[in-house]
C-alpha cells in the first residue's frame, strides 16, 4: 500500500504522454472495468485461460505419471519433451494459427502448449524421487498397481504437481494475453493492444493494472486451494522443522 501511495503522489504532476497520472489511469480503469467490459472482455479471457489451463494440467499430469512410472517411456520420449519445453510458446503461435485458424481454438491451444510442460516435468520428478522402500513395502503387502498408484505415487508426488501447476498458471496468464493480442476481437490483451494503437495511454495502463490484479487474485486462490489440499504435507513439514 505504501508503494501504491508513493506512485500515486509521484504521478500527480506528470505531464508525460506515455506515463499519465494515476488519477487519470484509475478513472479509465473505472470507466472500462467497473463494469462495462467485464462480460465482453474479462470473462472471455478468464474462460479461455481456465479451459487451456485445465487441459494443460490434465495432459501434463497424465503424461507425467506415465513417463515417471515407465523407464522405457521416459527414455523414449525424454528428448522430445526436452525439445518441446525449450521452445518459446509464442514462437509456436504461427503454427497454431495455420492448424486451427484465427480464433478461440488457437488461443486455448497456445495456453495448453505453454502450461503442459511445467506440470509434466514436475510430476515426472516427483514420481521418480519416491523412496524405493515405500514401493517395495507396498509390493510385499500385495497391493495392486492401482492401489500403489493412489496410496503412494499420487500423495508422494502431489507437492511437485502443485508446484508445476502454480508455474503453469503464471505462464497461462502471460500466454492468454499474447494470444489475444494477435487475431482476437475480445479479451484483456485485445483491449490493451487496441488502447496502445489508439494512443489511449490511460486505458492501456488500466488494462495492465487489471492484468496484475487478475494474476494476484488467481495466485491467491491457487495458494488457498493448495494449502487445503496439501494440508497434511504442510503439517508434516512443520513437524519436521
Amino acid at each position: 500500500m505504501l508503494l501504491v501511495a508513493v506512485i500515486w503522489i509521484a504521478s500527480l504532476g506528470s505531464e508525460t504522454f506515455f506515463l499519465p497520472s494515476m488519477p487519470r489511469i484509475m478513472e479509465a480503469f473505472a470507466d472500462a472495468w467497473l463494469f462495462d467490459r467485464v462480460p465482453t472482455d474479462m470473462l472471455p479471457s478468464l474462460g479461455r485461460l481456465a479451459l487451456g489451463f485445465a487441459i494443460g494440467v490434465l495432459l501434463g499430469a497424465v503424461l507425467g505419471y506415465l513417463f515417471g512410472l515407465s523407464d522405457a517411456l521416459y527414455r523414449m520420449y525424454s528428448p522430445v519433451v526436452e525439445f518441446c519445453r525449450g521452445l518459446p510458446a509464442p514462437a509456436v503461435l504461427p503454427v497454431l494459427m495455420v492448424v486451427f485458424g484465427i480464433g478461440v481454438q488457437t488461443q486455448v491451444a497456445l495456453i495448453v502448449f505453454g502450461t503442459i510442460w511445467p506440470v509434466l516435468i514436475s510430476v515426472v520428478g516427483g514420481v521418480r524421487s519416491i523412496d524405493a522402500t515405500n514401493i517395495d513395502t507396498a509390493r510385499s503387502l500385495r497391493l495392486s498397481r492401482l492401489d500403489r498408484f493412489f496410496s503412494i505415487t499420487v500423495p508422494a508426488s502431489a507437492p511437485q504437481l502443485f508446484a508445476g501447476m502454480k508455474t503453469s498458471l503464471s505462464l497461462g496468464i502471460i500466454l492468454m494475453v499474447i494470444s489475444e493480442m494477435v487475431g482476437s476481437s475480445d479479451g484483456i490483451g485485445y483491449f490493451v493492444i487496441q488502447a496502445q494503437r489508439q494512443f489511449d495511454m490511460p486505458a492501456m495502463w488500466a488494462g495492465i493494472i487489471l492484468l496484475g490484479v487478475v494474476g494476484y487474485v488467481l495466485n491467491a486462490v491457487f495458494d488457498l486451494i493448495e494449502s487445503r489440499v496439501l494440508s497434511w504435507y504442510h503439517a508434516s513439514k512443520g513437524r519436521a522443522s
